[in-house]
């Protein structure tokens, strides 16, 4: 009989736990066909995703609504990275040498336009948009980044690292970029002539980049164990992601404004939330169903309480994070 007592206490336990973790409070199917890639806009109101076949849609997450589709026919090549502008007005997509953009809300093409590196056989790796949508830039696998000016279509190309450039974030006022490349570099430069204002040192190629809203500090994680909070300005001295495992390898990541949080996603099917100023993890959970083929491609706030992932199986999840945000400030 005691093991019996015992075994419902344990039970009934694990039920309260559940009761203050993370719940899933919607999840909505977008497409039955496997997602190769996927991205969240700033607000967490469109979700933009191309497909296995090569298909591009776009999401309204509130509605429900498929609001976009370009079919595979419609531009050449694997489409490599996407953005949305700030006001979700336009679609951007890229191919390995070119740019594409579309018009959300009406469906058409508005624009399309080569883009090359220094190495005339270089790559996109990936992309940025200035939040008025004045100026677009592109990574390339050699190491250069190629700004263009959305109004006149002028380009110039700076080398800025030495391998794959693969992360960039424009500032509010579209001045300065941080970029974040194989060279295990971060990179904080001016758009104008590429003078570098700092730079930061992670070991080996930096898995994720993560810039807040204000443009006042970044998270960056190396591909091993070496994931970092720093402030550009210094004001604080940084913050390292403390964990038990022996390394942990970060896909995305977001700050939570108005909250001492960092919300990081694996390269599989985990989701974390960490109190930004001590490293430490607050509490972590995986999305419905997931299992081992089951990745997250990108994290999103929706609202101050409310995250949003999209997976490899084109389930976009929402949840309610309120505990973790009580949790961090304790």
């Amino acid at each position: 009989m005691r093991k019996y007592v015992c075994a419902l206490i344990i039970v009934l336990l694990a039920g309260c736990g559940n009761d203050e973790g993370i719940k899933s409070v919607n999840r909505i199917q977008l497409t039955d066909s496997p997602v190769e890639q996927a991205l969240l806009s700033a607000d967490g109101n469109l979700t933009a995703l191309v497909t296995s076949s090569q298909n591009i849609q776009v999401w309204e997450n509130t509605l429900k609504a498929k609001v976009l589709d370009i079919a595979s026919g419609t531009f050449r090549g694997q489409i490599v990275s996407l953005l949305i502008s700030e006001d979700n007005s336009t679609l951007v997509a890229a191919n390995a040498r070119q740019v594409f953009f579309w018009d959300i809300a009406t469906g058409e093409k508005l624009a399309e336009h080569i883009l090359s590196g220094i190495h005339p056989m270089a790559k996109i790796r990936g992309l940025a948009i200035s939040m008025k949508s004045q100026s677009l830039i592109a990574g390339f696998s050699d190491g250069s980044v190629t700004a263009m000016n959305l109004s006149s279509g002028n380009t110039k190309t700076l080398t800025v690292h030495n391998k794959s450039v693969n992360h960039l974030y424009f500032s509010p006022d579209g001045v300065s970029v941080i970029t974040a490349a194989d060279d295990g570099l971060v990179k904080h430069w001016l758009l104008a002539n590429g003078k570098v204002q700092e730079q930061y040192k992670f070991d080996h190629s930096i898995s994720s980049l993560a810039v807040d809203r204000s443009f006042e500090r970044f998270f960056a994680s190396g591909v091993m164990k070496k994931q970092r909070i720093i402030h550009l300005d210094a004001s604080k001295a940084p913050s390292n992601l403390s964990y038990s495992k022996r390394f942990k390898w970060f896909k995305k990541a977001i700050f939570v404004e108005g909250a001492p949080i960092l919300i990081t996603a694996s390269s599989k099917s985990e989701i974390t939330g960490w109190n930004e100023n001590k490293g430490k993890e607050v509490m972590s959970w995986k999305i419905t169903d997931s299992d081992d083929e089951v990745r997250i491609l990108d994290i999103e706030m929706s609202d101050s309480n409310h995250l949003y992932s999209i997976s490899t199986e084109g389930v976009l999840e929402s949840w309610d994070v309120k505990p973790l945000v009580t949790a961090s400030l304790q």
